[in-house]
């Protein structure tokens, strides 16, 4: 009986080549699947308005085919400044879940109260589940985050 022996250039040449063959990612997580709940989701794009990170807010906001980030529905220009826009109304100084609307099974209405300054205001999210798992956040009502009126004579 023969007696094989490998050195350590061959486990790694082989350990490279298996994730070569397997597409560089494990095979039980697809890179179109989103938070497990539609509250996780809404604070990790939050948390990415808040450190203007575009390129993640884009893997978070979408339509249940996946993120846009992903998905590229628009143009690069498009997506880029309505990204922009959701960034700069969106950034708060602190917010809160207050309501979640579940009586629709195929999305949630996510209401959350913001803090900009002195300003106080809530901003009703609609997250939907993706095809392939996960939530992501489909619609915002930007008009609730509008200063109005006697708030833009302050600002």
């Amino acid at each position: 009986m023969a007696v094989v022996t490998f050195s350590y250039r061959h486990l790694v040449i082989l350990g490279v080549a298996a994730t070569v063959a397997c597409g560089g990612r494990s095979a039980a997580v697809s890179p179109l699947q989103g938070p497990a709940t539609p509250e996780a989701a809404l604070e990790q794009f939050l948390t990415a308005v808040n450190a203007a990170d575009l390129d993640q807010m884009a893997m978070l906001w979408g339509d249940h085919r996946g993120p846009e980030g992903l998905t590229r529905t628009m143009t690069n220009e498009t997506r880029m400044q309505r990204l922009t826009i959701m960034q700069r109304v969106l950034r708060t100084d602190s917010h809160q879940i207050t309501v979640t609307d579940a009586s629709d099974p195929g999305k949630r209405v996510i209401t959350v109260a913001m803090t900009q300054g002195t300003r106080r205001f809530a901003v009703p999210f609609t997250m939907v589940p993706m095809r392939a798992g996960g939530w992501i956040v489909n619609d915002i009502r930007l008009d609730a985050a509008m200063p109005q009126g006697t708030d833009a004579q302050r600002n």
